[in-house]
């Protein structure tokens, strides 16, 4: 993205941006939701745990291929732009997604427990 910097949490609510710093303090969490986001758009047919062997038809192209073998070589290339854009989409909201830190000051403090 280009031009002057934007700042995402003009639009989010403060209790958002806390759900937000809560989930960046998460990185395994962070890394489970970027491979459930990203899946759809990009899943190559790699063998996935437990699965024997690859499956050829979840690998998105073929998919594609296969839900329709009429598509022309336009069709097709117009379907891996698009699926090359929304990955690239999906990168860099997940960037902003991790700019957004608690600040050092304003980390939880530890609670007394009485």
């Amino acid at each position: 993205m280009t031009g002057k910097p934007f700042d995402i949490r003009t639009l989010l609510e403060q209790s958002e941006v806390e759900q937000i710093y809560a989930l960046n303090e998460n990185p395994i969490l962070v890394q489970a939701l970027r491979k459930v986001i990203l899946m759809p758009i990009y899943y190559n047919g790699t063998i996935p745990r437990g699965q024997a062997a690859p499956n050829p038809m979840l690998n998105w192209v073929m998919g594609f291929l296969a839900s329709d073998p009429k598509a022309t070589d336009e069709q097709i290339g117009k379907e891996v732009k698009l699926r090359g854009a929304a990955t690239e989409l999906v990168a860099y909201a997940f960037g902003e997604i991790e700019k957004i830190r608690r600040p050092a000051e304003s980390s939880p403090k530890e609670t007394d427990s009485r």
